[in-house]
């Protein structure tokens, strides 16, 4: 099983304090999620369950949005 690198979508840590995970492996989705959001949560993207892992293991978000 090949691992592929963890690829995190961040916006700016330091203006927001609600952090949401978005978890949705078509890109497009991803970005125009990742839009919506930015302005008022802390938004981090991947674009696969082992990722969401990943980044579970160091941090709890407020919300998941899973597939949308």
């Amino acid at each position: 099983m090949k691992i592929e690198k963890l690829e995190i979508l961040e916006t700016d840590y330091e203006t927001h304090n609600d952090i949401i995970l978005v978890v949705e492996d078509d890109r497009m989705n991803l970005l125009m999620a990742k839009r919506m959001l930015q302005n008022k949560y802390k938004v981090v993207c991947v674009s696969s369950g082992y990722e969401a892992l990943r980044f579970l293991r160091e941090t709890v978000p407020d919300l998941i949005l899973l597939d949308l």
